[in-house]
């Protein structure tokens, strides 16, 4: 037989295969749809049957979320704004005058008790010094040959009590010379950082004039004024949390130092000071601050966002749902933290609070709860 007369090849599966496949994904889609359609007709009647019944009763169901209230912890707190200060500062006055002749040190340095900043031109007060101590020794010489006189008779009692007299005038001038001299070498009277030394060589210095500023930040404290209402709160706390912005919001613990027994004349604020650790020296005199005082602390408190709250002729009320209806409930209200507001009275725990939605319900009204959270911080205002 020749090649000519054999039979012709039939299709292979695979080919049979690939050529059906457009049917098999038409048939699927078709599958998919008719069971979407199913569902998406199936909430359509659920929801006009919701309709129809709210119809009946005359009244529109109103979508609303819920807040199923639930004990947490609040705290009554009060922020009031405050200054950092040094825990101890001195300014170096001149006791002498006098001409600046040397600077010791540079501002910025800390220095020690009695560390050198200053030395003044104290020539002057040295030759007062000499001048002085000739002046005592020729009158310590003058009594000695008074007294051997007076102890014969030879003179009087009171040319010996004047010579004792000029003694003693002339040693208290030579003690006085020798501070002169010791009070142009001016010394630091504390430890601290020199915060300022607004003096320069060649200056000449008057009795009084500012010479240095020095300051201890190892410690630091806080300023507050805290008005008459508070003071009562704040006299039983221990302990403070100080907030510094400029240290990107670090929080600071710190204790009471000093509370003052009378207010301020102008502000009618009574001075608070509270004590910082500062051994790492972040904090600097004249920051701001932020002092959260903590008046009080509820563990099992059931809180509300402010805004669900409704006000009517002075009374407050709130709607939570019962049977998928809204219930109008008066309540009674507590402390406030940040938008969350206590409720003392009315209240139960679970109860669903219509936190979405509450502006468009009345007592009685039907409603339909499409989201309850538990936790009031996935409620935004």
């Amino acid at each position: 037989m020749s090649t000519s007369d054999a039979p012709p090849n039939k299709p292979g599966f695979k080919r049979r295969l690939w050529a059906k496949l457009p049917l098999v994904c038409l048939i699927f889609l078709l599958i998919c749809v008719g069971v979407l359609f199913s569902r998406i007709q199936s909430k359509k009647e659920t929801l006009q049957a919701e309709q129809e019944a709210a119809l009946k009763t005359g009244e529109p169901l109103v979508n609303v979320v819920t807040l199923e209230a639930l004990p947490r912890e609040m705290a009554d707190e009060i922020n009031f704004p405050g200054t950092v200060i040094p825990f101890m500062e001195v300014t170096v006055l001149a006791e002498v005058h006098g001409q600046v002749t040397k600077r010791h040190v540079d501002q910025g340095v800390v220095v020690n008790t009695g560390d050198v900043l200053v030395t003044l031109d104290a020539r002057d007060y040295e030759n007062q010094l000499a001048a002085s101590k000739a002046s005592y020794q020729a009158a310590v010489a003058h009594k000695n040959r008074i007294e051997k006189l007076y102890r014969k008779k030879l003179a009087t009692r009171s040319r010996y009590d004047d010579a004792v007299a000029q003694v003693n005038t002339l040693k208290a001038g030579m003690e006085t010379a020798t501070l002169n001299v010791g009070r142009g070498v001016i010394r630091a009277p504390m430890d601290g950082v020199l915060n300022r030394l607004p003096v320069e060589v060649g200056r000449y210095l008057h009795v009084g004039d500012p010479v240095a500023h020095i300051i201890d930040i190892d410690q630091v404290k806080v300023a507050v004024g805290i008005p008459e209402s508070d003071v009562d709160a704040v006299r039983g706390i221990d302990s403070f949390d100080v907030t510094v912005d400029a240290l990107g919001g670090k929080v600071f613990t710190g204790k009471p130092y000093r509370f003052s027994k009378t207010a301020d004349a102008m502000a009618r604020l009574y001075p608070l000071e509270i004590l910082l650790d500062n051994a790492d020296g972040q904090l600097l005199p004249d920051m701001f601050t932020r002092v959260a005082i903590v008046k009080k602390r509820i563990f099992d408190a059931l809180a509300v966002p402010l805004y669900t709250v409704i006000t009517k002729n002075d009374a407050a009320y709130l709607y939570v749902v019962e049977e998928n209806r809204a219930r109008e409930k008066r309540v009674h209200l507590g402390i406030q933290e940040g938008w969350f507001v206590q409720v003392t009275e009315g209240l139960a725990p679970h109860d669903q609070v219509i936190v979405v939605g509450h502006r468009g319900v009345s007592e009685g009204s039907p409603v339909r709860v499409v989201r309850t959270v538990t936790d009031p911080k996935e409620i935004r205002p």
